[in-house]
Order: C-alpha cells, then structure tokens, then sequence
C-alpha cells in the first residue's frame, strides 16, 4: 500500500520486547514497535495496532 512502512522487530515473539514503551501495551507484541516509533515516527504519524 501507499503511504506504508513495514518494519520487522528484532526480538523473537515468544521474547518480550528490549525498550519498555511509556504506553500500556503487550512487552511480547506492540511494544516491541516502540524503538521504530522512536526511530522514525513524524508528528501525524499513526500507530495502529491490529492485534485486536
């Protein structure tokens, strides 16, 4: 899709994430998306979650 970026965390699932998100979230799931969310992210950015 346009206006998409995929990223692969480095953390395997069955491990919880390395950077703790200042947010509730999963360690063993969207946590894990926080250290590109630092990375990348620009204001209007969106975080979707789809782990629902």
């Amino acid at each position: 899709m346009e206006n998409t970026s995929h990223y692969k965390a480095q953390e395997e699932f069955k491990t919880a994430c390395e950077l703790i998100p200042p947010i509730p979230s999963n360690l063993f799931y969207d946590s894990k998306l926080w250290r590109f969310i630092n990375e990348f992210a620009e204001d209007g950015d969106v975080w979707w979650n789809v782990a629902g």
